[in-house]
């Protein structure tokens, strides 16, 4: 993510290369490009300052699209992916952020299998108490509006304490 509102989103140069390969004998006839920029989700947004902080995370999860802007690229989260502004998908590890990537969070919970959804529901618990909170004593009642999206989805109760 962007340092601040003067981090250079607007100002920078943004001019990637693409090579097209072409291929003998084309399907669809649309070709295949390669990027030659460098596009580097983990480190512009997830490794991010802003991106410690515990309200950053419910936000991204209880979005169904997120827009983040950092220094290097424009990047757009979905419930389908990432995908940065130069044209290219980002490919992550689907286990972790699989609850965090459901644009109609927390609906994904409710086709798996209860033993996956508990494994899914600890990733994220685990995930939001390692982020930074102004008054950590506020940790339980933020995280409880993660829980009760989650027990209204799987038609159950939640509770804490």
């Amino acid at each position: 993510s962007a340092k601040d509102m003067k981090d250079g989103f607007l100002d920078r140069e943004a001019s990637p290369e693409y090579l097209h390969v072409r291929r003998l004998r084309p399907i669809s006839g649309r070709g295949l490009y390669v990027c030659a920029g460098s596009d580097d989700f983990e480190s512009d947004v997830e490794r991010a300052e802003l991106n410690t902080r515990a309200w950053v995370m419910q936000e991204r999860v209880l979005s169904p699209r997120t827009i983040h802007f950092s220094a290097n690229l424009m990047y757009w989260e979905c419930g389908a992916g990432i995908y940065c502004e130069n044209l290219t998908t980002m490919i992550g590890s689907r286990r972790k952020r699989y609850l965090r990537r459901d644009s109609t969070f927390p609906d994904r919970l409710g086709r798996l299998y209860k033993s996956r959804r508990v494994e899914l529901i600890h990733l994220l618990n685990e995930d939001y108490s390692e982020r930074h909170l102004t008054k950590g004593t506020d940790r339980e009642v933020a995280l409880s509006g993660l829980h009760n999206r989650i027990a209204n989805a799987l038609s159950c109760q939640s509770s804490y304490g």
